[in-house]
């Protein structure tokens, strides 16, 4: 009957342990998945950061167009602007154009950024005159 209780007490013992185990790796995990929320929440916040700077970067301007030259550069109150083949070109009526189509000078309402020391305009449309 001896034999039995210390069994008993050894099974307890090693239940216990096993549960203490079990509560430690519970307890690394909390801590691995708090790191892992807390990383997760700075990666999320530098992100929307980023947006926020690269919308802060476009300028929404208006001006007098007075030249479309060559390699789709034009001259907008005296300054020189990029407009990319990608660029959206319209015309008073909103309607894609090319910049060829315009009467120069021209009221134009344009949106641009500044990219490696070039203004690049993303769209140009002419202003009703």
């Amino acid at each position: 009957m001896e034999k039995d209780a210390n069994n008993l007490r050894s099974g307890s013992d090693s239940l216990q342990n096993d549960h203490g185990r079990f509560a430690r790796a519970i307890g690394s995990l909390g801590r691995i998945m708090r790191h892992g929320f807390v990383a997760a929440s700075v990666v999320t916040l530098l992100g929307l950061a980023g947006v926020g700077s690269a919308q802060e970067a476009l300028v929404k301007a208006g001006g007098t167009m007075t030249s479309v030259e060559s390699g789709g550069i034009v001259k907008i109150d005296e300054r020189m602007y990029e407009v990319p083949y990608s660029a959206r070109v319209q015309n008073w009526k909103e309607q894609y154009v090319s910049l060829q189509s315009f009467t120069l000078p021209t009221r134009v309402y344009f949106e641009y950024e500044r990219t490696g020391g070039h203004n690049v305009i993303h769209l140009i449309r002419e202003i009703p005159q």
